[in-house]
């Protein structure tokens, strides 16, 4: 709708409709992130990457997201979005570990119900100002530029995460 001197832009439109139905389709192999991703005009450039991470994390209302990709040496952060650059640096997993050996490796969901900041598996992986509001986080498998990955999101409340709510937030299909 356009009127006078002020108009509303196609992208803004598109992406208030996007965030109430586009679903992220759910595979075998976990969220499949690049379907959702198509859904975006220019989805291949960094700054509509960017803008879909931002969407999921308004969807659940996370204070902090990223996708986590499966390298040679571990897991690592490839898109975050809330999470300041030394907690970006730190946030990795390594293959020998036991949260890859046991949740990653094996592509299981995992949901944090406890103050991140109780526990040192996460506390020594975040910068001190972002764990202060990291109270719950859960880490989900998803399918990121047609790699194994994991979708991160963590969340500010201390009320427990119910995986079923969050997928259904997330309009998981």
């Amino acid at each position: 709708v356009v009127s006078g001197d002020k108009g509303v832009l196609l992208d803004d439109f598109f992406s208030q409709d996007r965030e109430k139905n586009n679903p992220i389709p759910l595979k075998q192999n976990g969220l499949d992130y690049d379907s959702f991703l198509a859904t975006y005009p220019r989805s291949f450039t960094h700054t509509t990457q960017m803008k879909s991470l931002v969407e999921i994390s308004r969807r659940v209302s996370a204070v902090g997201a990223g996708l986590l990709m499966k390298k040679a040496t571990g897991y690592l952060p490839d898109l975050t979005v809330g999470l300041g650059e030394r907690s970006v640096q730190a946030f990795h997993f390594d293959l020998r570990e036991p949260v890859s050996s046991e949740i990653l490796g094996p592509r299981k969901a995992a949901a944090v119900n406890r103050n991140l900041s109780e526990i040192g598996l996460f506390s020594s992986r975040f910068d001190a100002e972002d764990i202060r509001y990291m109270k719950r986080l859960m880490l989900i498998p998803a399918i990121f530029r047609g790699q194994e990955a994991f979708l991160f999101l963590s969340f500010t409340s201390e009320t427990e995460i119910v995986p079923a709510s969050i997928l259904s937030k997330l309009i998981v299909r």
